[in-house]
């Protein structure tokens, strides 16, 4: 896909959460990359970690944000692996 001077780079956000109240995050450009990394942080999560990914983009304010775009997909680890549901 072509994109003009001013338009953003479309990312994918996604956080793991670990059922112990902390996160694993991560932002890649790459969906291949996204699931390559979810895959394996959910492998070595204990059981009942969940995650979440969302398009996101840059926010042209120039304050370093995100503007979400909404959730596109989720994971959890199921017992033949990962199960992945899209939105």
């Amino acid at each position: 896909m072509v994109r003009t001077c001013c338009e953003p780079v479309l990312l994918y956000s996604w956080d793991v959460d670990l059922d112990d109240g902390s996160l694993v995050s991560g932002v890649s450009d790459d969906w291949r990359v996204v699931a390559r990394q979810l895959d394996a942080v959910l492998r070595a999560a204990p059981s009942g970690a969940r995650a979440v990914v969302r398009k996101v983009v840059l926010s042209l304010s120039g304050r370093g944000v995100y503007v979400d775009l909404g959730e596109i997909a989720r994971a959890s680890l199921g017992e033949g692996g990962v199960v992945w549901t899209s939105r």
